[in-house]
């Protein structure tokens, strides 16, 4: 297991401001149970239980603490409503021009089934285990450099999906977790509202399956993309935590002496 290692090492890769987070969808109660973690017991937002993660708290909601009918509907904590997928629901809300629209994106968005008992989420360098999602709260800076992390070992992306709604709950975590790959939201208004995201904050969500991979691109794109400033940065920070696994070389990068 190489999961506390690789979150050190994207923590040193990228200035970030939040915690990355781990999500682990849970089926039965009985293992939800037994997870250690504070139970949301005031109702929230899944949202806001992963911003309250991104601070250093682990956490865990189910179908009764979840106050977002769109979040438990998305995680599968709640089953989906014929007004939902007929679209009726959302253009009630304003969201969509017509009931077909609301429809298209009902049916076109990745949620799961409703067969998950909670939720848990931590940060991610707190897991024994391999989580199923990791969120990372971040800038366009930094989405960039994992977008190029993630080229550099796959090629385009080819799920990225996004409709500035359902933002933390189905663009971050049900899509990669559906397609097993990467993801990224502007973060819509609810979230905004609920949890408080600053302007500039956008978040990206991975599938664990190749997060280790995308934190390996970020590494070795370092020489091509970064300025001095920020490689001097990063070769204290990964030496540091002994996770630096490249020759920095300064001077150059691919957009002015290649």
């Amino acid at each position: 297991m190489r999961i506390k290692e690789n979150a050190e090492k994207l923590y040193g890769l990228l200035p970030l401001e939040r915690r990355i987070v781990g999500v682990q969808m849970i089926e039965k109660r009985e293992a939800y149970d037994a997870i250690k973690g504070q139970a949301v017991v005031k109702p929230m937002p899944y949202c806001v239980a992963v911003k309250s993660a991104m601070e250093g708290h682990s956490v865990k909601i189910d179908c009764i603490a979840s106050s977002c009918p769109g979040g438990s509907r998305a995680l599968g904590l709640t089953p989906a409503t014929s007004d939902y997928y007929n679209g009726s629901i959302g253009v009630a809300m304003g969201l969509y021009k017509n009931e077909s629209i609301a429809s298209n994106v009902a049916t076109s968005v990745l949620s799961g089934k409703p067969d998950t008992y909670g939720v848990h989420i931590k940060p991610l360098e707190l897991f024994a285990d391999e989580p199923d999602i990791v969120l990372i709260a971040l800038n366009a800076k930094n989405a960039m450099r994992l977008l190029q992390g993630y080229t550099y070992r796959f090629g385009v992306a080819k799920n990225i999906s996004c409709s500035g709604s359902q933002s933390v709950c189905v663009e971050c975590t049900m899509s990669p977790y559906s397609n097993g790959d990467i993801n990224i939201s502007m973060l819509g208004s609810s979230t905004r509202h609920h949890a408080a995201w600053k302007e500039e904050e956008l978040m990206v969500g991975i599938n664990y399956k190749v997060f280790e991979a995308i934190v390996d691109g970020v590494e070795k794109t370092v020489n091509a993309v970064e300025s001095d400033v920020d490689k001097a940065r990063i070769e204290k920070s990964l030496k540091a935590t002994k996770t630096l696994e490249i020759d920095v070389e300064y001077g150059k990068t691919y957009y002015s002496a290649y």
